[in-house]
């Protein structure tokens, strides 16, 4: 049943990509808004890291950026989840 209204979603040319894509998150009960409202804030975070890593050389910024995915990742999910 489900995989016959995904394909009739998918099927239908009068819909953009990003409509088919939230009716069929939609389908699984996931809030599209919310999901991309997270991405951006992520995006954010990644633009101000990258902001302050501006003036350092090739090898530094690669491996202060690897230090500081972790801590990035910890405090996104206490930002959404309340918890780490």
């Amino acid at each position: 049943m489900e995989r016959a209204v995904i394909k009739s979603i998918l099927a239908n040319a009068e819909l953009s990509d990003d409509a088919k894509l939230e009716q069929i998150m939609n389908l699984n009960g996931a809030d599209i808004t919310r999901e991309k409202d997270a991405a951006k804030r992520i995006q954010a975070d990644l633009d101000t890291a990258n902001s302050k890593l501006e003036g350092f050389s090739d090898y530094e910024r690669t491996h202060r950026s690897v230090f500081l995915l972790p801590f990035c990742c910890i405090l996104t999910r206490k930002r959404f989840y309340g918890k780490i």
